[in-house]
Order: C-alpha cells, then structure tokens, then sequence
C-alpha cells in the first residue's frame, strides 16, 4: 500500500517557522498544527480566507457539538490567536477572540467518555 504525502502549503511552512523563531515547544507546535488543520478542514477553506466570524463559529462547534473541554477549546484557541496575530499579521485587537475560560458546564473527557461537571464561558482576553 502506498501512502501519498501532502506537500506543506506555504501558510502552514510560514506557521512552521514562526513557531520555530519564537522557540515554542515541539508538542505545542504539533498541537497548533493540528488544530489548525482541523479548523480548515472544518470550513473547507483555507484559514487565510476566513476571520472573526469563523473561529467564532468554530468555538461554538467545538463547545456545543463536539462538547470539547474547556482546556482542549483553549488550545484551539491560542493555535487561532497564533496564527492569525503572528503569521498572517491580522491587525485585529487581541480582545476579539475571546479565551475559553472555566466556569462551569458539563463536557465528556476525550480519554474516558465520562462526564464531569464544569461551568464554562468566553471571556475577552486585554492587553
């Protein structure tokens, strides 16, 4: 069986390398990168056509369809802050994409399928 390997995209090298000068870990450089691609592969676009709109969308699928941690929407989260602050030099004020934050609200863990109890909500972050 062959396997047929997807040569990197430009936006995604451009990502690579940012995270690469900032000197980010190598598990959050894996965890940005894949959740990057899930966002893109969720809307069928490339993330560079998309914008607030989208990830606001994409953090209600996460929470309410998907029922995602609060921790796991998190990462996502500063994945999209990433790249769209850093690599795609989006000029937006970094209080309009909110954080997820825990509160309170009940999710599955992604490990066990249990569910716990917490309360969550977005919150803008301010310099």
């Amino acid at each position: 069986m062959t396997s047929t390997i997807k040569p990197i995209t430009p936006l995604r090298q451009r990502m690579i390398d940012d995270m690469r000068i900032r000197n980010l870990a190598d598990n959050t450089q894996s965890a940005y990168l894949q959740q990057i691609i899930a966002y893109a592969e969720h809307f069928h676009r490339s993330p560079d056509e998309l914008g607030l709109e989208a990830i606001r969308a994409y953090q209600l699928y996460l929470t309410q369809t998907r029922r995602l941690s609060p921790s796991s929407v998190s990462v996502a989260t500063g994945a999209l802050r990433f790249l769209y602050k850093v690599t795609l030099k989006r000029d937006w004020a970094i209080d309009e994409v909110d954080v997820f934050v825990i509160e309170c609200d009940q999710f599955a863990d992604s490990h066990t399928g249990n569910r716990k109890q917490t309360q969550g909500s977005y919150v803008s972050v301010g310099t």
